[in-house]
């Protein structure tokens, strides 16, 4: 499966940048949907477009100008994944104030080293996914990070 990850733009040399957007430092720091604080996780969407509106749903109030932005594509292979039915999903897991129980699906996951990624639906739209990557798996290599590639936000989303 082929992800996309947007980070801001810095002057960091390509191998540097792409450690910085795939160290899962960001996620320890402020928690997301899918890990409690403290635990490493990198937040990738199965296409740029789906990116780019998790990327905006998390930009409050929205910039009338964007940060300089970039783009990684990092290919995984399907059996480094692991996608539960919706059926296995917490209770409310889209819920826009995220629930504990959501939380604790995926940082037992990302404990658990069982696989490289977490293929869950995106909360923006639902018929669409995001992976959850576990930065420490050893089957992770930030070498296969394709980028970073310039990305512009069309100043119309503004």
């Amino acid at each position: 499966m082929k992800v996309f990850r947007i980070a801001r733009a810095g002057s960091k040399p390509a191998r540097d940048a792409a450690l910085a957007a795939f160290s899962g430092d960001g996620a320890a720091k402020y928690p997301g949907r899918w890990n409690a604080r403290g635990v490493r996780a990198v937040y990738c969407s199965g296409t740029l477009s789906v990116a780019c509106l998790e990327t905006l749903v998390h930009i409050r109030p929205i910039p009338r100008v964007f940060p300089a932005s970039v783009f990684f594509i990092l290919e995984i292979p399907d059996d480094l994944l692991e996608e539960p039915a919706p059926s296995r999903l917490p209770a409310a897991w889209d819920a826009e104030v995220v629930p504990r129980q959501t939380r604790e699906f995926g940082t037992e996951f990302l404990k658990s080293g069982r696989a490289v990624g977490l293929v869950v639906p995106t909360a923006v739209i639902p018929l669409e996914k995001n992976v959850i990557i576990n930065p420490l798996h050893p089957k992770f290599r930030v070498e296969d990070v394709k980028g970073p590639f310039p990305f512009f936000f069309d100043r119309r989303l503004a």
